[in-house]
């Protein structure tokens, strides 16, 4: 083979190794990115994340082929360094990138239980108690034990919320999709009010498996995480 021809094949196989490798690396910073910042368990960052690592597979196995076509003594190299990059990407990536997606998850239990605190404590220091019941009386309306201290969730939920023993917003809750509530009540999580002190849950499914997240938060600002979904 020509010394230029050979120049060539070797400046391509290089070109296409280092595409493979920064589409794995941008793909995979960018499928992060989307994770935690698009919206709560967004499931564009994974399908950014896996469709980055397949490009960059297909590119060092063509740097790999150019190579091998050519009876390129660099092949080898192109190939280990492809394939070293790529798995070791993905080795150390997708298992990290599930676990953040579960704490990126709960973030929004952990968000709307220190409102809720907020907001009970302003009951109570209007009050001088916090709600009593699961729903209130008040003129003609009727006000769960949440609204009743001035809170409701906004935007879509991945959680159930509960006081009182009561879950009174559920995923679906909006649209009035009761089929959606799943659970009668947080496992694991007792809530109650009393004149001086108050528990509220929140728990949910956040990866689809058999095992529930629990989080609680008490009249002492103690935020708590009594069942982690994330480590099951």
């Amino acid at each position: 083979m020509a010394e230029n021809q050979k120049l060539k094949v070797f400046g391509l196989a290089n070109f296409l190794l280092i595409a493979s490798v920064m589409t794995s690396l941008i793909g995979a910073s960018i499928g992060v990115y989307l994770y935690n910042v698009i919206s709560l368990c967004s499931k564009l960052g994974p399908y950014i994340y896996l469709f980055s690592q397949v490009l960059a597979f297909l590119l060092g196995a063509t740097s790999h082929g150019v190579g091998l076509v050519h009876e390129n003594k660099w092949r080898r190299y192109f190939a280990l360094v492809a394939a070293c990059s790529f798995f070791m990407i993905n080795i150390i990536g997708i298992p990290n990138l599930l676990r953040f997606n579960g704490h990126n998850c709960q973030s929004e239990a952990k968000h709307n239980l220190a409102a809720i605190y907020t907001a009970y404590t302003s009951y109570h220091n209007d009050n001088g108690t916090y709600p009593a019941a699961p729903y209130i009386m008040i003129g003609d309306a009727t006000y769960n034990c949440l609204q009743v201290a001035d809170w409701a969730p906004t935007g879509q939920l991945k959680y159930s919320y509960e006081c009182l023993g009561t879950v009174v917003y559920w995923p679906g809750w909006k649209t009035g999709e009761k089929s959606n509530r799943r659970l009668a009540h947080c496992p694991v999580a007792v809530t109650g009010a009393t004149k001086d002190g108050f528990t509220v849950a929140a728990c949910g499914n956040i990866d689809n498996d058999p095992f529930i997240d629990v989080w609680t938060v008490d009249d002492a600002y103690h935020l708590r995480n009594v069942a982690n979904d994330v480590n099951n």
